[in-house]
């Protein structure tokens, strides 16, 4: 087997992480990327790239202690693994072809059950991430999401991700959402509310500086309801605090 991968060439250094990658998952084991090096030219392009054992080496001595960080200390996994694959682009072929591979390991093996919860093997899917986001969209909690997942997969490994990898997609989603800042999303929601709902109504004043001051709407049911019933009520969402020092949110009726 060994002979045989180091004759192997690829069409990328992408297309060689994702061999070794799977090579890492039949073997109970996971991968990053490590070294690279680009030509000198103009083009700079990579040629060279290395993909190590997620066990190789040894954590900065500046992480080993939980002194200047808000983070609690996680434990040490690195044990100085020198699993490897190196590959090179051969630039007349235009292949790129592995030039060492070290498949001896300093640790034991992750049995079949715990391959799925290695780093380099939770990969969220096309398909999945579209799934997520649409229960994102329709208000269902993260932790509904993932049960969901894992009583199509039967069990928990064959999801091919955990909790944590939602949490980190919705986070990223969120800050996409927010990248042209709060008040222009939320102009735009009301917008979109006003097209889907012509008995929408929302107004909105600017101060002096061109920042929301202030905003109210209205959807069309609540509109129906005050036809109906004629009363009003309102929430202070205010953050004040009573004279005991303790926060309340009064409310009128």
């Amino acid at each position: 087997m060994c002979m045989e991968i180091i004759q192997m060439t690829f069409t990328s250094h992408e297309a060689a992480y994702d061999f070794y990658n799977s090579y890492a998952r039949d073997n109970g084991f996971s991968i990053r990327k490590n070294r690279v090096r680009y030509s000198k030219t103009e083009s700079c392009h990579m040629r060279y790239r290395r993909f190590v054992c997620s066990r190789q080496g040894k954590r900065d001595n500046r992480l080993l202690t939980e002194e200047g960080h808000s983070r609690r200390l996680r434990p040490e996994t690195r044990c100085h693994c020198e699993a490897h694959l190196t590959v090179k682009l051969d630039q007349k072929r235009g292949v790129w072809y592995v030039d060492s591979f070290e498949d001896k390991h300093s640790h034991i093996l992750a049995g079949p059950d715990e391959v799925p919860f290695l780093w380099s093997h939770r990969k969220i899917k096309e398909y999945q991430r579209a799934e997520i986001l649409s229960m994102g969209a329709a208000g269902i909690r993260i932790h509904d999401m993932m049960d969901t997942f894992i009583s199509k997969h039967v069990w928990y490994g064959g999801v091919g991700f955990t909790r944590r990898e939602i949490y980190n997609l919705c986070a990223r989603e969120k800050r996409k959402l927010l990248s042209k800042g709060d008040a222009a999303i939320v102009i735009g929601i009301m917008v979109s509310r006003k097209q889907r709902d012509p008995s929408f109504f929302f107004e909105y004043k600017l101060d002096k500086e061109g920042h929301m001051h202030r905003m109210f709407w209205c959807d069309s049911q609540s509109r129906h309801d005050y036809e109906d019933f004629g009363d009003v009520l309102v929430f202070d969402s205010t953050y004040k605090m009573n004279r005991y020092g303790m926060p309340f949110i009064p409310f009128v009726g």
